[in-house]
């Protein structure tokens, strides 16, 4: 455990920037008036995220691998921070729509019914807590795959 402690504190901080992330959203609007351009902004928390991917691999080659750590390795630890982040974001989705916009299910719900394009009872059945989450997993992970792989490219140590 001793090995992967930085990768799971990171992953449950990339969790909790999710959270904040949702916060930030909601003042600005992107769950109520602005929701139909929720999609697009939500795509900018991968700013953060590759902030955190790029501290979190800093500090793993500092202090797990002495300064020197190889693309393999670095690009493991991104894996495994992404994975830790997997497990904590039902978590972080559930709190998010329970305390901080619980009427988002709903908005996207009203929001693609005014579209005409659908019935009531295909919208419910397509916007819940399931599809939401899983729309994350859809995002989120392949982002915080093709983040790390770009931090450990330039995080490896050069050979000389």
């Amino acid at each position: 455990m001793g090995k992967i402690k930085l990768e799971i504190y990171w992953g449950f901080y990339l969790a909790f920037t999710f959270i904040l992330w949702m916060q930030i959203e909601k003042w600005l609007g992107f769950h109520s008036e602005k929701l139909f351009l929720q999609p697009i902004f939500s795509i900018l928390i991968s700013i953060p995220f590759s902030v955190l991917y790029y501290l979190a691999l800093h500090l793993k080659k500092e202090k797990d691998y002495k300064k020197v750590i190889t693309f393999q390795q670095s690009f493991l630890s991104s894996l495994l921070i992404t994975g830790v982040f997997a497990l904590f974001l039902p978590a972080a989705l559930y709190f998010s729509l329970k305390y901080i916009s619980p009427d988002l299910i709903d908005n996207f719900v009203s929001a693609t019914i005014k579209t005409g394009k659908t019935t009531l009872e295909e919208a419910q059945s397509y916007y819940s807590f399931k599809s939401l989450l899983l729309m994350n997993y859809s995002s989120l992970l392949p982002i915080g795959i093709i983040i790390g792989y770009i931090v450990s490219k330039k995080n490896a140590t050069k050979k000389k």
